[in-house]
């Protein structure tokens, strides 16, 4: 399975034959990145698409965490006083249940990580989570923002980071106008007054004390577009850098899916 459809549509003809099966190039990438098909399926996928992709790590390969990671965790979580966890993360603490929102959604977990949730809750998602719950400072955001590089042991990542979140981001929202107003809608982002200059400045919240700012500047006279995202600079107290990047990674992913399955949101 590869990480954005998004990403295996820029390589592919885009002229919608339909030979593989799908009715359109963007469908066929999405297919292929949930992993319903083999690229071998597109009978006019060129030689250097194919090397271009050869090299694009695939979904398992580019979580941080897998399910072995998550299973620490959770023996972990057994020894976590979840009532003061709750107080920490911003979370609520009821029956045996502590309640967090991601990204606007409702997650619990109880002492031995068993969940309820509104969201389909991939490793990128988990991993973080737990590791919220159990290591989290529980800082209050400053509202001083700072670039994923600018944040502890981020300049060596950031490489990476930009690839696979902002320009991940940056490709879904140039090819869908709506993304703005779905993310709102969806995830309840809300939004702000453009920072830095930019066009679209939206505020998402992947945990409760982890402010996500995602910014865009669209293309105009031959410029490129450009997409950055900033946290906040508690950022690094609140979450580990390696699940910071995990979760705005797989946040692309998610986004770069939902608008190539249903060209544009549900």
């Amino acid at each position: 399975m590869l990480a954005n459809p998004l990403t295996i549509f820029r390589h592919l003809e885009q002229s919608n034959c339909r030979e593989c099966g799908e009715k359109t190039c963007l469908a066929f990438a999405a297919a292929v990145a949930i992993g319903q098909k083999p690229l071998a399926a597109c009978p006019r996928l060129s030689a250097t698409a194919k090397a271009a992709l050869a090299d694009v790590p695939s979904e398992a390969k580019s979580s941080e965490h897998g399910a072995e990671h998550v299973a620490k965790l959770k023996a972990e979580l057994r020894h976590i006083d979840l009532t003061a966890a709750a107080e920490r993360c911003g979370g609520e603490y009821l029956n045996g249940w502590l309640t967090l929102n991601l990204l606007g959604k409702s997650c619990a977990t109880d002492q031995n990580g068993n969940l309820r949730t509104q969201l389909h809750l991939n490793p990128w998602m988990l991993s973080p989570f737990f590791t919220y719950i159990i290591r989290g400072a529980g800082l209050e955001p400053a509202g001083n923002w700072l670039s994923f590089r600018d944040l502890p042991g981020g300049m060596e990542r950031y490489p990476h980071f930009r690839r696979r979140a902002e320009e991940a981001m940056r490709d879904v929202a140039d090819r869908h106008p709506s993304l703005f107003a779905d993310l709102a809608r969806i995830f309840s982002a809300k939004r702000q007054q453009p920072h830095f200059g930019a066009d679209l400045s939206v505020l998402l919240l992947p945990l409760p004390k982890l402010p996500l700012l995602l910014s865009y500047w669209q293309a105009d006279e031959g410029i490129a577009s450009e997409l950055h995202l900033h946290l906040d600079e508690s950022a690094g107290r609140n979450l580990d850098i390696d699940s910071i990047h995990e979760i705005c990674a797989g946040m692309a992913t998610m986004f770069g899916r939902l608008a190539a399955r249903h060209g544009g949101f549900p």
